[in-house]
């Protein structure tokens, strides 16, 4: 799965709930803070997580 958005890479999520970057398809896990990462560490794709704003509407750009 591949879509980009805003110059970054779209990120999703497997059958079992884990995020995933767009490009790779590797696993994507926050860090000891809680954060997740801004570039993916296995291919370096930037990423978008815009899909998981709780203010977007569906349909329009956040």
């Amino acid at each position: 799965m591949s879509e980009w958005k805003n110059g970054k890479w779209l990120v999703y999520e497997d059958r079992h709930g884990n995020t995933r970057c767009g490009v790779c398809c590797a696993a994507l896990w926050c860090d000891d803070n809680g954060d997740m990462p801004d570039t993916c560490p296995c291919c370096g794709a930037p990423l978008d997580y815009s899909i998981y704003n709780p203010t977007a509407e569906i349909g329009k750009e956040a």
